[in-house]
């Protein structure tokens, strides 16, 4: 089809005496010089928006690892707190262990004077 549309090209614009195909093969050259032009321009317009695309997805990566930082930070933060809540029961419950043993021992002691009382009294 178009090397039909350069034959008709080629009849009105050329004398009979020129060689047709002489001038089908410039016009093939040039377009094949054309080509390369074009498809590198289309082919460094497709890198530059490739190229923007892994800008894009790298920017969106530091702020997934930001955001994954500062919640990893703030669980850390909540962690150390339940470990502080951890040890001041674990704290609260030594002590009233100790109190425990101490009202025990308190009560001991009360028992013991009370039977030493009553068996000195009744001496």
């Amino acid at each position: 089809m178009r090397e039909a549309k350069q034959h008709n090209r080629l009849s009105l614009r050329l004398p009979p005496s020129y060689n047709k195909t002489k001038y089908l093969n410039q016009l093939k050259k040039n377009d094949q010089k054309k080509t390369p032009a074009g498809s590198a321009a289309a082919a460094a317009a497709a890198a530059a928006a490739a190229a923007e695309v892994e800008a894009a997805a790298a920017e969106a990566e530091v702020e997934a690892a930001a955001t994954a930082a500062g919640a990893a930070a703030e669980a850390e933060a909540e962690a150390e707190a339940a470990a502080a809540t951890a040890a001041a029961a674990e704290a609260a419950a030594a002590a009233a262990d100790a109190a425990a043993a101490a009202a025990a021992e308190a009560e001991a002691v009360a028992v013991d004077r009370a039977a030493t009382d009553a068996a000195n009294s009744s001496k």
